[in-house]
């Protein structure tokens, strides 16, 4: 009786687990058996939050439209058994019964972010200000700034001499930039005498650089008044024009003036270090000037300085001024540079004065001063320099004796390693001038034969280079003994060999225009 009573109930238990178990089995099998993972048939309801949280429903929410306008008819829009990794690295995952965060998405192309900063506006952005920044000229107003008399006045009612000194130099650049030359000059006479009554010994040497600095800018802008204009017409048809009436004799005088100037500010530095350097400065300026006098001054005829025909003959007088204040410039320069305490400044400044005299074929003043230089490595390096514009711009005699000088300069060399790597180069430059004879002769600085072949055999390979290959095979069977002939003759075909490259590599090119 009792398992007659029993069996209806262990029945119905077992119905309702049997029940149980097929409706986990559906659930487990639903995401491979369901509908796809989107549609994308629409934007999206949007009209709750989410639509399927426990089960695989349709999802009306902002889900369901999220990615693109899907409507989330899959596991998409459920929370489904399990989370799926996200494929986009920037996309966040899903985990069960979290709906997606809210906000925008983030970008799925896979770049990288731009980092902290990236969207910084600095005060240099051009974007944070209006185009017209400056205000627009009044009508009959100048375009450049002008020194009006009323801030010198201004300037110079400064108490502190430090203060005055200061500005009225910078009142002087400004009125140097603006093309108001008297103006500026007569500035910076006032500013350096307020910077000698300076007390503090830096503040002194500061100011008395800073003038002098200016002084110099002083002395070019006033070159540029007696310059050429050498600039082509901008319509071909257009006659050119005649120079100003400028008397650049005068103008000369005042660049000088200034130079001479700021040399004598340079001597009351009261620093050593400081006052040398800016001695160097000035003789480079002046240097320069002279320079710029002869090569962009019209002034007719060939230069008097470079040991040919005298241009009295067929010159106006004002073209010999000019080019004796020319001169006079270096001269000045020299006697300078001669008087600067430290070696080494004194030494540059003395070889800049020799490059501006070779620039501008003023050789006799050049060579003077070359071989004023108390040091014999920097000696021979001005003479060489020298000898190579000789050389290349019509003085061949004068070339020949420099070379010359400049050999034994380097011969006087006490230590041997400035001396070969001098020779070097002397011999270098003797050779890129086609000067052979005088490149052979002095083969005998090296003292090693092995340094003297190979100094040979530069200047072989360089006369097949330059088709003159005979000469140099020539010199070879009659100077060279036997035992060291065949290596020079080696040279000389592989600048024959070289010539040959050279020639089809020009041709190449042509053909290829």
């Amino acid at each position: 009786m009792i398992v007659h009573r029993l069996l209806p109930k262990v029945a119905a238990g077992l119905s309702v687990s049997l029940a149980l178990t097929l409706v986990a089995a559906s659930r487990a099998q639903a995401p491979n058996s369901g509908p796809p993972l989107s549609s994308g048939s629409g934007a999206g309801t949007g009209t709750g939050m989410m639509g399927g949280d426990t089960r695989n429903t349709t999802g009306t929410g902002q889900e369901s439209g999220r990615l693109g306008g899907t409507t989330g008819t899959g596991t998409e829009s459920g929370t489904g058994p399990r989370s799926w990794p996200s494929r986009e690295p920037l996309l966040p995952e899903v985990g069960p019964r979290q709906p997606l965060p809210g906000g925008r998405m983030p970008r799925t192309t896979g770049s990288i972010p731009l980092g902290p900063g990236a969207t910084t506006n600095f005060p240099d952005n051009p974007a944070l200000f209006p185009s017209p920044t400056l205000p627009e000229s009044e009508p009959g107003e100048s375009e450049l700034s002008q020194v009006s008399p009323d801030i010198l006045r201004d300037a110079r009612a400064i108490t502190d001499p430090g203060e005055r000194s200061l500005a009225l130099q910078r009142t002087a650049n400004v009125a140097i930039f603006s093309q108001q030359l008297p103006l500026a000059r007569q500035a910076l006479i006032d500013a350096a005498e307020a910077a000698l009554r300076v007390p503090v010994p830096l503040i002194h040497d500061q100011r008395l650089t800073a003038i002098i600095i200016s002084m110099s800018n002083l002395a070019e802008a006033t070159l540029r008044e007696g310059k050429v204009d050498l600039s082509l017409p901008e319509i071909e048809g257009d006659q050119p024009s005649a120079l100003p009436n400028v008397d650049r004799v005068k103008v000369i005088g005042q660049a000088e003036e200034s130079w001479n100037r700021a040399a004598d500010l340079a001597w009351r530095i009261l620093n050593p270090t400081y006052r040398v350097e800016m001695l160097y400065r000035v003789v480079d300026n002046a240097a320069y000037g002279s320079q710029v006098i002869i090569n962009e001054f019209p002034h007719g005829g060939e230069s008097i300085h470079n040991g040919g025909e005298s241009m009295h003959d067929g010159q106006n007088a004002e073209g010999r001024a000019i080019e004796a204040a020319a001169d006079r410039v270096l001269a000045n320069a020299a006697a300078t540079a001669v008087r600067i305490e430290r070696p080494v400044w004194r030494d540059r400044a003395l070889v800049q004065i020799t490059i501006a005299a070779s620039a501008s074929k003023q050789f006799a003043r050049g060579s003077q001063v070359a071989r004023t230089i108390p040091h014999p490595e920097v000696r021979s390096d001005a003479l060489i320099r020298l000898a190579d514009a000789q050389a290349r711009r019509g003085d061949p005699q004068g070339a020949t004796q420099t070379y010359a000088d400049a050999a034994r300069s380097v011969a006087s060399i006490p230590a041997e390693g400035p001396r070969i790597i001098l020779t070097g180069v002397l011999l270098d430059d003797m050779i890129s001038v086609g000067r052979f004879g005088d490149a052979k002769a002095s083969v005998g600085l090296y003292d090693d034969r092995p340094h003297q072949l190979n100094a040979l055999g530069a200047i072989a390979e360089s006369q097949g280079r330059r088709g003159r290959a005979d000469e140099a095979r020539a010199w070879i069977t009659r100077e060279i003994p036997p035992q060291e002939q065949s290596i020079l003759y080696r040279r000389v075909n592989a600048g024959i060999i070289s010539a040959i490259e050279s020639s089809r590599s020009k041709d190449i090119s042509n053909q290829q225009r």
